[in-house]
């Protein structure tokens, strides 16, 4: 008994599931298919890179994600509630880090490795 996963490797999407007895008769039937083999469920599985990821898998990137987001809106919340007079204080230059702190800030779900991999950009050491 062979047994097959045909998805969308667009979405990942688990469309159904197939069975065959021979090779003969999964050449015949797979031909323009995306699959990998065995047989996985779709309320449980998605397929990354032709293997079958659990969900729950997902979910923990999501919730690392969402976590990784909040720290990051923390830290743009105490720059951005900068007294306007206080900043008109500052030097041009530390105008400019904090600027550019700023945008690192922003530019931080833009890294390859967001969110388990994540290089935190420093505050500038008069902030």
């Amino acid at each position: 008994m062979m047994n097959f996963t045909i998805y969308n490797p667009a979405t990942g999407e688990i469309l159904y599931n197939f069975t065959c007895n021979d090779q003969a008769t999964a050449d015949a039937n797979l031909t323009n298919c995306n699959f990998v083999e065995g047989n996985y469920s779709a309320e449980l599985y998605y397929i990354e890179n032709n293997q079958p990821i659990a969900k729950t898998r997902q979910l923990d990137i999501n919730i690392l994600t969402q976590s990784v987001r909040k720290n990051r809106n923390q830290q743009l919340d105490i720059i951005d509630r900068i007294n306007p007079v206080w900043y008109a204080s500052l030097t041009s230059e530390q105008q400019t880090d904090l600027v550019v702190y700023r945008q690192q800030l922003l530019d931080v779900p833009q890294q390859a490795g967001f969110p388990t991999e994540i290089e935190w950009p420093s505050k500038p050491a008069w902030l």
